[in-house]
């Protein structure tokens, strides 16, 4: 996810930069990649935590951390 991230902000830099528009909007559409990523592990962290409380300190530092 932070590959993903880290690439788009270097084409939404590469595309202001070129005003290439057709770049930013490949861009913009690999949002809802990441969205869908970040979602599948907040679920995942969610479920852990619902199984094992022992897990929530931490679980909910990689929850701000993915964010």
């Amino acid at each position: 996810m932070a590959d993903i991230a880290a690439s788009m902000l270097e084409n939404s830099l590469r595309a202001f930069k070129t005003q290439d528009v057709e770049l930013a909007k490949a861009t913009a559409a690999r949002d809802d990649e990441v969205d869908k990523l970040f979602y599948a592990v907040w679920v995942e962290l969610i479920d852990m935590m619902a199984k094992d409380t022992s897990l929530v300190s931490r679980a909910t530092y990689l929850l701000f951390l993915v964010r």
